[in-house]
């Protein structure tokens, strides 16, 4: 089989509330993802493998500050330098034990992009697996969905100027995202929106 590559890269921007007023961290993440195909499992679907290689993160407040800053030696960035919206590459360290992530890290995902009621553009990611681990093997590739993501409604202007500003929330829901921790790969597929909607 010949995997078609495409480089991505997204930011994921985590919340400690439902209105994205209250930022907590900003994960930057990079690698590869397979061109899209249609799920043979799921109608509608669409199957992707990703390749998550390199990833960066900003605390936003001072509890991921303290968490970050109390994490053990070569586990997450450059121990007990942590600041509020300075960035650290967590490549080195193989990612960040603090945060739930590991690099490289490839998952193979299941997702769909619809429109509701209210003409907002939902994205719909594979539901995780139930016994907490990842979908890193085919077998374990998504059947069904999380609860869709949209764009976060107060949240423009919150973060640097490099930061792209497609935040993300669950509608009607108290969580500012549904992604478990550390879906980087979900990152690539959040970035790569805009291919399933060209296609």
């Amino acid at each position: 089989t010949v995997l078609l590559l495409n480089s991505g890269e997204g930011y994921y921007h985590h919340y400690s509330d439902p209105l994205c007023k209250q930022p907590t961290f900003t994960i930057y993440a990079s690698g590869h993802y397979t061109k899209g195909i249609p799920s043979s499992k799921v109608k509608g679907g669409t199957e992707l493998q990703f390749k998550v290689t390199r990833a960066k993160v900003t605390p936003m407040d001072k509890a991921t500050v303290l968490l970050l800053n109390s994490s053990a030696a070569s586990t997450c960035g450059e121990n007990g330098s942590w600041t509020i919206g300075a960035d650290q590459d967590i490549t080195s360290t193989n990612g960040c034990n603090a945060l739930g992530i590991r690099l490289p890290h490839t998952e193979y995902e299941l997702f769909k992009i619809e429109q509701d009621a209210k003409d907002r553009t939902l994205l719909f990611i594979g539901e995780r697996p139930t016994d907490g681990s990842n979908p890193d093997t085919p077998a374990k590739r998504p059947t069904s969905y999380q609860a869709p993501l949209v764009q976060c409604v107060g949240a423009s202007g919150v973060f640097p100027s490099h930061v792209n500003q497609k935040q993300l929330a669950v509608p009607g829901s108290s969580r500012s995202i549904v992604l478990t921790p550390a879906p980087l790969a979900s990152l690539l597929l959040i970035a790569g929106f805009h291919v399933l909607r060209q296609n």
